[in-house]
């Protein structure tokens, strides 16, 4: 049986829809791109009933509301930061858009996706990223607890949001030595 070009082209969104892909991380040894901009911050992952490498968690920033007509005038993209065990400083590169913090993302293994779960409160307002700078959006720590590998029994929550703008630039900066000159922004202080 061959697959046809109409049933491909249903099938692709039918399959990204049950997996998750984490944006990269910028290496250590990255420069600034001029034609970027940046979201960093901590984003810790705490497995709390038991220990397993599978279960993986992301941010997930989206378009803004005002996605169409970004000051700078060009489109914004979805993009999934990856949480990890570790509270070390962590960014990703982004087009220069309107954005805003939208859900965690909860998957296991091969990206599997187990849970979206929307969030809600101030630093979720839409927020624009401009070419050249860094936008912090936070320390935050996602708790998982339960039954992995099945949906019903897993719980996803955000356990906590720090904004500690300062000693998570300064660290991100001896992160990423060639990020130690770029202009910096705290998404969190803004109204």
């Amino acid at each position: 049986m061959r697959l046809t070009a109409a049933a491909a082209a249903l099938l692709v969104p039918l399959l990204s829809a049950c997996v998750a892909i984490y944006t990269p991380p910028l290496e250590i040894s990255a420069a600034p791109d001029s034609r970027h901009g940046y979201l960093y911050g901590r984003f810790k992952l705490e497995r709390v009933d038991r220990h397993d490498d599978s279960i993986r968690a992301g941010l997930a920033v989206d378009p803004g509301a005002d996605a169409d007509t970004p000051t700078d005038g060009s489109a914004g993209e979805n993009y999934t930061i990856e949480f990890a065990p570790d509270a070390l400083p962590k960014a990703i590169a982004v087009k220069p858009g309107t954005y805003h913090i939208g859900e965690l993302i909860g998957t296991v293994g091969n990206h599997e996706l187990l849970a979206r779960k929307e969030l809600s409160g101030p630093f979720t307002a839409p927020f624009d990223v401009h070419a050249g700078e860094a936008c912090y959006v936070g320390d935050m720590i996602i708790e998982v607890r339960g039954n992995y590998g099945r949906r019903d029994d897993t719980i996803w929550k955000l356990s906590s949001l720090k904004d500690n703008y300062d000693p998570s630039t300064a660290q991100l900066r001896q992160t990423l030595p060639g990020f130690a000159q770029l202009r910096t922004r705290n998404i969190l202080a803004e109204p």
